[in-house]
């Protein structure tokens, strides 16, 4: 962006808007918000970045909310949502469930899903050489939402040492840059 954050940094990038509506032309980096659940789209939704054209959210009427990508640094600032609740999803087997309780995507079924789900989606943005990061949603359960990696109350759902080790690798950008350095 453009102005005093020129003249107040050195080399700190600033993001006029994180995920649905960049408005500022000169931002420094571009990112947007994608909670596709299933592995494979989410791969092909975000293909476009290679092409230098990355998945931008839209309105209702596929309008674009943002100026126009101009070939910054790029990253998917909230994707996942995953919906994982032990109880509700029991219940949810025999017939019973009458949960009110949300994630993004068809709710998975079995304890080995969210693990599954969450490696397919890390995998698409960490195979991806221009992507240069991005941000898991969300840490904790929010009242009706279920997304979370711990309880409202900051208990764990999932095991935190399989979970941390998912994204634990080298990513596609990161092998670039040191191939070109050799």
């Amino acid at each position: 962006m453009p102005g005093r954050s020129d003249t107040t940094r050195r080399r700190r990038r600033a993001s006029s808007r994180s995920g649905y509506a960049h408005r500022v032309l000169d931002t420094d980096i571009y990112d947007s918000h994608s909670y596709e659940q299933d592995p494979a789209a989410f791969a092909l939704e975000q293909g476009g970045l290679a092409h230098n054209e990355p998945f931008l959210n839209r309105n209702h009427n596929d309008k674009d909310y943002s100026v126009p990508y101009r070939g910054q640094p790029f990253f998917v600032s909230e994707f996942g949502g995953i919906w994982w609740n032990e109880e509700e999803a029991a219940h949810a087997v025999s017939g019973d469930d009458e949960s009110e309780s949300w994630g993004y995507g068809q709710r998975v079924a079995g304890e080995e899903d969210p693990y599954v789900r969450f490696e397919g989606l890390c995998s698409v943005l960490i195979d991806n050489p221009d992507m240069f990061g991005y941000c898991h949603t969300q840490l904790t359960d929010v009242f009706q939402e279920k997304n979370g990696i711990y309880t409202f109350d900051r208990a764990a759902k999932l095991d935190i040492a399989r979970i941390r080790a998912i994204p634990d690798r080298v990513a596609a950008i990161e092998l670039a840059s040191l191939t070109a350095d050799a």
